[in-house]
């Protein structure tokens, strides 16, 4: 079973708050996480107050 949605979100914002860019497939590698899964924590950061 994989981790629980808010850790995954704290993982991808954590990452992604440094200055360093970041590939798809890197992100898959690092989170173990799929492109989808990832997109759709995305568009959730994205639509919340985080942005």
């Amino acid at each position: 079973m994989g981790e629980i949605r808010p850790k995954r979100i704290l993982r991808l914002l954590i990452m992604l708050s440094g200055s360093r860019r970041y590939m798809m497939a890197e992100l898959e590698e690092r989170l173990g996480m799929s492109a989808r899964n990832i997109r759709r924590d995305l568009e959730l950061i994205e639509s919340s107050v985080f942005c």
